[in-house]
């Protein structure tokens, strides 16, 4: 027992009568030294470290949501300054704005009000949303010479078209054509017609012998087609150089549009023709 008793009270470390002795000069303890991480321990803080970046990359802090939430009110606040300063500039420029009004006033009017520009138009319309076709026909030399001569060179173009549609027993298919003068002093047309399930082969030989045949041009290079998408765009295209043509034709009719197509325009467009004028509140009289 007197040995179990001495080998409890033998200090454990070996420094410890150099403690006991430093601690009883001194009056205090000396500083303890850090203990070293082991290597396994230094691996797993790393990857917790990293973790957190990961997560504060991808997940958004409170402070983050809140700058974003202040980027889209800024965004929203910047749209409204935007309109506000269009329809500043509008008060200050009323000319433009009564002319952007205008250009779609036609879609208020009666068929029978329409000018045959604007039916002309609505024609090629209802072309490009009945699956209709774009075409652009080179005449030959005699053609061209006599469709100049003619006394109204748009009907003597469309008799020729009508002629080869009922050879080849397409009588009636919609069709129209704007002839042009381009400012190389050729002259040509543009035009659409709306298939109606017919043979497209079949369309393309009507117009090629409409424009008659050419040896020199070949056939390739006389009749170009595809689908039409954009009716009022091509027909703004097909009267870019309406200026030029009414000078050369001195001033006879160089657009025109058939009867069939002249009849499903017109349903055409009352059908889609709007009740209400949106700025007024009038109605529109039947």
């Amino acid at each position: 027992m007197s040995n179990l008793q001495s080998s409890l009270s033998q200090p454990h470390s070996p420094n410890h009568n150099h403690i006991q002795q430093t601690a009883g000069k001194s009056g205090s303890f000396p500083e303890a030294k850090p203990d070293v991480i082991p290597q396994q321990n230094k691996e797993r803080s790393s990857l917790s470290a990293v973790s957190r970046v990961v997560r504060n990359e991808t997940t958004p802090t409170k402070t983050q949501a809140q700058a974003t939430t202040k980027t889209l009110s800024a965004q929203e606040t910047g749209t409204e300054q935007l309109g506000k300063l269009i329809a500043t500039w509008f008060d200050n420029n009323p000319w433009h704005a009564v002319r952007i009004k205008n250009a779609h006033a036609y879609l208020n009017k009666r068929w029978r009000d329409l000018s045959k520009v604007e039916k002309c138009q609505r024609g090629f319309q209802y072309a490009a949303e009945t699956e209709g076709i774009a075409l652009s026909l080179n005449f030959s030399d005699m053609i061209e010479t006599r469709a100049q001569e003619h006394e109204d060179p748009a009907a003597y173009m469309s008799d020729r078209v009508a002629t080869k549609l009922r050879k080849h027993g397409l009588a009636g298919l919609p069709f129209a054509f704007v002839l042009e003068f381009s400012k190389e002093g050729k002259f040509h047309a543009h035009g659409v017609i709306v298939p109606m399930g017919k043979s497209l082969p079949t369309i393309k030989k009507v117009f090629r012998e409409a424009g008659g045949r050419d040896l020199e041009k070949g056939v390739a290079r006389q009749l170009m087609t595809k689908p039409l998408f954009g009716g009022q765009g091509f027909h703004r295209y097909a009267r870019k150089t309406r200026k030029t043509t009414i000078v050369v034709l001195e001033g006879r009719r160089f657009a025109i549009m058939n009867r069939s197509l002249n009849a499903v325009a017109r349903d055409y467009h009352e059908n889609n023709r709007p009740k209400e004028r949106c700025s007024l509140g009038l109605v529109v009289p039947e």
